[in-house]
């Protein structure tokens, strides 16, 4: 009987050291959240449209680190690390496409400014052409009343005053 006990022990001996063995040593999930991390901080367009998602991706890293330096569950890390890649990876999608929001409103701005400048450069244009027929109307007045012959009213007599 003492036989079977001993195979017992020594299976569960083999059993523990392999399980030990199989822990890594390091997460490839942390490595590839530190990268993605940092991959994120060195964008410029994440860090000026996106600095709240990075400050959550660079807090979510350092929750995994803090937990695989103090020896916690493995998963725990782990899923930390991933969260973490995650979180880094969605800042630089926001980062992009707030960029983008930018760049049309700043497309859109400069159109507006093009169609105002067009639109004052028509009025001009048309303040232009009514100057120039305001001149040309005493010149006309002019030359019909030295053209045409004097109209002539009937319910005026001399002396009287006209339309009373």
């Amino acid at each position: 009987m003492f036989e079977k006990s001993a195979a017992y022990a020594v299976a569960l001996a083999i059993l523990a050291a392999s399980g030990c063995a199989s822990y890594p040593v390091r997460d490839p999930a942390l490595d590839d959240a530190r990268l993605s991390v940092d991959a994120a901080r060195r964008n410029p367009q994440v860090v000026i449209y996106a600095p709240a998602e990075l400050n959550q991706a660079a807090e979510t890293l350092r929750q995994a680190d803090e937990l695989a330096a103090s020896g916690g569950r493995y998963n725990d890390a782990h899923q930390l690390a991933l969260l973490a890649s995650q979180r880094a990876a969605a800042a630089q999608d926001v980062a992009r496409l707030r960029s983008e929001q930018a760049a049309l409103v700043a497309q859109r701005t400069a159109t507006d400014a093009r169609i105002r400048a067009d639109m004052t450069q028509q009025q001009a244009a048309a303040a232009q052409v009514q100057a120039a027929e305001a001149q040309r109307q005493p010149d006309d007045a002019q030359r019909l009343a030295t053209v045409a012959p004097p109209v002539y009213d009937y319910r005026r007599r001399q002396g009287e005053p006209l339309y009373e």
